[in-house]
């Protein structure tokens, strides 16, 4: 009678287990909300990052063209580090949700080696299922990250297809030749300056930044002043240097639902298993 009801036990365990991955499988396919997690990946006396918008749309929504002139919203954002005119022409274009993500300590910055993650809800995966991102370089007066692609991480129903790592270099920066390039004035968040003070440019074109001949030698002309945040730059980026890390992961990640309900299912086989042999040894 024993071991009748311990195989009896496994079974129904087995089977609970089973149910209960693909019930939690199931409902996580559907689910949209992401955790996003910024880094910078700079060394200490590198360069910051002002805080990043992110928006999750149907693809049709483009922040920046490469070899076009920057809108108002990228120019305010690349100079200013102020997402707020690039998040209100995403709302009015209704085209899904977003978000701007702060470095959560005492400046809105990230410092180099800082990191803060938020979660956005997607309510539609199936139809949103791209994800862009823009966000300002600092001490540059109109240099900044994102992609001007949209990045699917949604699949067609709605599935995640995460998670996703997104490493931003040196070569990875834009420039949004929106200000002419100066040391003396327009630096953003650099002691004594004034941003948007430079000569303002109204036919520049975004461009990568290490492609132009005189990014080297302007980059290393920030070597040794001293920022807002009070650290002087003693690191400057190159093409190849890590920039930045942008982690997109599921909420719950389905991984942890799976255990959850192997966990449960556990406690089930044990009280199954555990309840006979007490009734034996009454």
């Amino acid at each position: 009678m024993l071991k009748r009801s311990q195989r009896l036990a496994f079974r129904l365990g087995a089977a609970v287990a089973a149910l209960a991955a693909a019930l939690f499988l199931t409902s996580s396919a559907g689910a949209g909300d992401i955790k996003i997690t910024v880094t910078n990946d700079q060394p200490g006396g590198g360069f910051t990052l002002a805080p990043i918008w992110f928006g999750v749309q149907d693809g049709t929504f483009s922040a920046f063209t490469p070899g076009q002139a920057a809108s108002s919203e990228i120019a305010t954002l690349a100079q200013f580090g102020n997402t707020a005119p690039l998040s209100s022409q995403f709302e009015a274009a209704n085209v899904g949700v977003d978000t701007t993500l702060k470095s959560g300590g005492s400046l809105p910055q990230f410092l180099p080696g800082q990191s803060n993650s938020t979660i956005l809800s997607v309510a539609n995966p199936g139809t949103d299922q791209f994800l862009s991102f823009a966000g300002m370089i600092v001490p540059s007066n109109d240099f900044f990250i994102g992609n001007a692609s949209p990045l699917q991480i949604f699949n067609s129903n709605g599935t995640f297809k995460g998670p996703l790592t997104i490493k931003v270099y040196g070569s990875g920066i834009w420039d949004s030749d929106t200000e002419a390039q100066s040391l003396t004035t327009a630096l953003t968040f650099i002691k004594g300056q004034t941003p948007g003070s430079g000569t303002q440019i109204t036919d520049g074109k975004v461009t990568s930044l290490f492609s132009e001949s005189t990014a080297s030698t302007f980059l290393g002309g920030i070597d040794g002043k001293t920022t807002a945040a009070g650290y002087t730059i003693t690191h400057i980026p190159t093409s190849t240097d890590p920039i930045a890390t942008i982690q997109i992961s599921s909420v719950p990640e389905p991984s942890s639902l799976v255990l959850l309900g192997l966990g449960v299912a556990g406690l089930v086989a044990r009280r199954c298993l555990v309840s006979p042999l007490r009734r034996r040894t009454s």
